[in-house]
């Protein structure tokens, strides 16, 4: 059966399952090496293909020859957005305002202040000052967030609930937010579709913590517009 390398294909690309030997798998993955992240994705799909073939009856049970070939080191990857993903994102999160206040609130501050995920959603109105944010107990130690005037629009527009100390709330009364995650998968999917019809030709894998790590980027700008009082739009 051909063997899963567009780039190079390897001599033996015409053995059958039942003929690959390790020798096969490790002189694929020295064709990849250049592409660490391409090679141990291919390992994966072999392992998977080859164990099946043990199930499935093509190969006798235990004799998986991707067993001992060594992954590749690979480096972290850190996906930002640009400026053109950054104002379609504002859009998706002022399409989104009403239906769920609370979460647009969320990832515009974590945009326009750097702030880390855990930050935002546990922020107490007791932190939040005229121009900074008082952080006493974050990841680093106590530190302070300055605010520039989006951010802090965004927050003067937040409504307070009597007995809440938090910025974010919950659904219920005297809670702050638990779930981001939900949220922010559905704006990547609207962010996608806005950008689909642009340059897009596949769904960028963007974390929870992109918004916050796309602040310290020249791709962001924080003079964009990603809150805007009714009326401007």
């Amino acid at each position: 059966m051909p063997m899963p390398n567009r780039a190079n294909p390897p001599a033996r690309a015409t053995a059958t399952i039942s003929e690959v030997e390790r020798k096969d798998i490790a002189k694929l993955h020295f064709d990849l090496c250049d592409k660490p992240y391409q090679a141990h994705r291919t390992l994966c799909v072999l392992t998977k293909m080859l164990s099946l073939a043990e199930i499935w009856g093509p190969r006798p049970d235990g004799s998986n020859p991707r067993r001992h070939v060594k992954h590749y080191k690979e480096r972290k990857r850190m996906r930002f957005l640009s400026s053109e993903e950054t104002e379609r994102l504002s859009e998706v999160l002022r399409d989104a305002e009403n239906e769920m206040p609370s979460a647009v609130a969320a990832f515009r501050l974590l945009l326009l202040t750097g702030c880390r995920l855990s930050e935002i959603q546990f922020l107490r109105w007791e932190y939040v000052k005229d121009d900074c944010i008082e952080l006493p107990d974050a990841k680093t130690g106590g530190r302070i967030v300055p605010l520039g005037p989006e951010a802090r629009a965004v927050l003067a527009d937040l409504p307070r609930e009597e007995g809440n100390p938090w910025v974010i709330r919950g659904r219920l009364p005297g809670s702050h937010i638990t779930d981001l995650q939900k949220p922010w998968v559905g704006f990547r999917i609207s962010l996608f579709r806005c950008l689909l019809g642009v340059h897009f030709a596949f769904r960028p894998a963007w974390s929870l913590n992109c918004p916050r790590q796309s602040f310290d980027t020249e791709c962001f700008n924080p003079c964009r517009c990603l809150h805007e009082p009714p009326g401007c739009y």
